[in-house]
């Protein structure tokens, strides 16, 4: 049983920690979008799909 990572399994491990926060922070800002533009007056689906042209990567 290995006791000790390899420093590329530690790195592996903050880089992967860092893009799920990254993830994490893009979905609420396109989260809050689809929020402000629900105030405005659009419907829910309208307000999806004008956030996503921001957010090209959500699906």
């Amino acid at each position: 049983m290995k006791l000790e990572k390899s420093f590329n399994e530690i790195m592996n491990e903050k880089l992967e920690h860092l893009i799920n926060e990254e993830r994490r922070n893009v979905l609420n800002r396109y989260c809050r979008k689809v929020d402000y533009y629900c105030e405005v007056g659009y419907s829910r689906e309208a307000a999806q799909i004008k956030a996503k042209r921001y957010y090209k990567f959500i699906k």
